[in-house]
Formats: C-alpha cells, structure tokens, sequence
C-alpha cells in the first residue's frame, strides 16, 4: 500500500506514478517611499499534494477507480491521509481529478487511463463556541492556582483601615 485516504487505498503497483507536495507562505508588502518595499509574513497557506496515477484493465477495472476519484472529489469530506509508512499527513479534501484515457479495446471499454487526483489540506474552524469553552477551561485554571484566602492567612490592617481616616500604614495623614 502506497497511501490511505479516508477508506480509498493506494497500490504502487497499479496506481500512483509520483506524489507532488506544494507548501507556500503569504506575505503582504509594505511599499516604502524612496526605498524597496517590506515584506511581513501573514501565514502559511494549505499544504497540497498531487497524486498522478496510472490505471491498467492487467491490474485492476480502471473504469472502477475512476469513479472512486470522483467519489472522492464529489463528497467533499475532508480525510485523513496516511502514507503506507504509517506517516499522518493530516485531513485533506480531494478538490480535483483529472483523467485521459490512453488505451481502450474496440467497444469502448478502457484498458488503460491516467489521472490526477488533488488533495487540499482541511483545518477545522475554530468556531465561537470552543473559543468560549477555552476561555473558561483557562479560567477554571487560573482560579485553582491562586493562592486562597482565609481569616488565617489575611495581612493584618491597622484597625479603621479602608474607613479614611487611618491609612494602611497606619498614619493619619490624608492619603
């Protein structure tokens, strides 16, 4: 097994011919008078692969595996893609296939076919309610660290502290 998307494998020796990665960070640029423009980083853009395969009727029904790319292509799921070394490349969604028949017999049927299969990453969002629940899961936490209060622990004030007219280091001067 070459690689696993969701529950669609890949053989070597019938299917992939090459994978392509594409990564790529975006960049807004600063234009500066009388000087080269600045570039500020803003963020990584989504990892893409490009699996190119090559079916043939001697290994499998490539009419067959066809239709498993457009399956893959029209359920617009995202999946989570395993090479066959065990290595999780994360959640993808495939967003395109191509294909060109290069061989069929006298009736139509394909013998042999080649095709593109393109593979976006998917980052699930962050949607309003996990962000509330993170702000409070951090809040719980920072309650439970703080140091507690008790009438044992409390620094002691001069008696009339607070009321204005003692201050806290004991002085009657106006603060």
């Amino acid at each position: 097994m070459f690689a696993v998307l969701g529950e669609v494998q890949f053989e070597l020796i019938t299917y992939v011919e090459g994978m392509e990665l594409q990564a790529a960070a975006d960049y807004a640029e600063h234009p500066l008078i009388g000087r080269k423009p600045r570039l500020q980083w803003t963020g990584d853009r989504l990892d893409e692969y490009r699996l190119q395969m090559y079916f043939h009727a001697a290994y499998c029904n490539p009419e067959a595996e066809l239709q498993k790319l457009l399956g893959l292509v029209r359920s617009r799921e995202a999946r989570q893609f395993v090479l066959g070394n065990g290595a999780n490349k994360g959640w993808f969604v495939a967003v395109e296939a191509q294909a060109m028949s290069r061989q069929t017999d006298g009736l139509g049927n394909l013998l042999t076919l080649e095709a593109s299969l393109w593979l976006r990453e998917y980052v699930e969002p962050v949607t309003q309610e996990t962000r509330r629940a993170r702000t409070k899961g951090a809040a719980r936490a920072r309650r439970a660290a703080a140091p507690k209060r008790s009438a044992n622990n409390t620094p002691p004030k001069p008696a009339g502290a607070g009321r204005g007219w003692v201050n806290d280091d004991g002085t009657r001067k106006p603060g």
